[in-house]
């Protein structure tokens, strides 16, 4: 692998760098609704995925990458793919940041 012939790669458990326990002993999952628009959305890459397929449009034009990082953006906070959209309370951004909070209080 061309990285690994010029930069130092270690896996964490090869390291002895402490770890923070976790609270629950586990991740804590907190399962986020979808925002409005996101059905839309996600039909709109799965068109943009077709049309890659295809050959209908260039790499240059679009490409699976970008199909991929639209969608992981989308599934954070969809501001991030049209900031003038209206925050939705219940992204992911903004559940993690209130389970952060409150988990830093207690």
């Amino acid at each position: 692998m061309l990285f690994n012939s010029f930069a130092e790669v270690q896996v964490l458990e090869d390291s002895d760098l402490p770890r923070p326990s976790l609270m629950t002993g586990k991740p804590i999952v907190v399962a986020c609704p979808a925002p409005p628009g996101m059905k839309r959305f996600v039909a709109a890459l799965a068109e943009r995925a077709k049309k890659i397929r295809e050959g209908a449009v260039t790499p240059k034009e679009d490409n699976m990458l970008a199909v991929t990082v639209d969608g992981r953006k989308a599934s954070l906070d969809m501001r991030l793919i049209d900031p003038s959209l209206p925050d939705f309370g219940e992204s992911k951004v903004n559940l993690c940041s209130r389970k952060i909070a409150e988990l830093h209080r207690q």
